[in-house]
């Protein structure tokens, strides 16, 4: 518990964060969670620049759709199964976990993948062109920053995010709702053919070759 709190309190600091959301059902598990949140508070003393707020799972993921509450959450700290509760709920969020990069980080070594998986099935059905790239792209946006190049990982921060949403976004966006491949820079629209959660959406090579372009 002491590496994977202060792991999480080094990347807040390492990325300029300021808020660190605690999440546990410690009012029901008191010795198990009541102990993972005593020593968060414990390491918290050595982070004075960041700010410790304690959630209860089943608020947060009330929270997480709560505009503009959730704006505020920062960097979430949580035991494993709680993680995997909420970071299912926030891909679905921002599309789907076809558009979820995750990462798998040691004290010596990085492993960063599509949340998915690689979709065999669709290769093997030979469906590639239907696989979506978003998630992998996001996981190559975070092993960017975890390698300190922080300008790289920036060209495609806003990669998910329908324009309009973010200030001053200069990125391709996939916009699930008006299923529009496009930017702020440049408008893209083409028939897509691409699966996510909403269905049937987009052509992988097009959706790349758009993202080359702008970059």
């Amino acid at each position: 518990t002491s590496r994977i709190v202060r792991a999480a309190f080094e990347y807040a600091k390492n990325n300029g964060k300021t808020h660190l959301s605690v999440v546990t059902k410690a009012n029901i598990m008191k010795k198990t969670d009541g102990k993972f949140t005593a020593i968060c508070h414990e390491i918290a003393k050595d982070y004075p620049g960041i700010t410790v707020e304690d959630y209860y799972i089943d608020i947060m993921t009330a929270n997480l759709i709560k505009e503009p509450l959730r704006e505020k959450f920062q960097v979430v700290l949580l035991p494993n199964l709680y993680g995997d509760i909420i970071t299912d709920e926030a891909a679905q969020i921002q599309g789907g976990v076809g558009t979820a990069g995750s990462s798998n980080i040691g004290d010596k070594y990085a492993m960063f993948e599509a949340i998915h998986g690689s979709a065999p099935r669709m290769i093997e059905r030979g469906m590639g062109e239907y696989a979506n790239p978003a998630s992998i792209i996001k996981a190559s946006a975070m092993l960017l920053r975890h390698i300190c190049r922080v300008e790289a990982a920036e060209k495609l921060r806003g990669f998910h995010t329908p324009c309009g949403h973010v200030q001053d976004i200069e990125y391709i966006a996939f916009h699930n709702k008006n299923h529009t491949l496009h930017s702020c820079q440049k408008q893209i629209s083409f028939n897509l053919k691409i699966q996510s959660d909403y269905g049937v959406v987009g052509d992988a090579a097009k959706f790349m070759n758009a993202l080359n372009e702008l970059l």
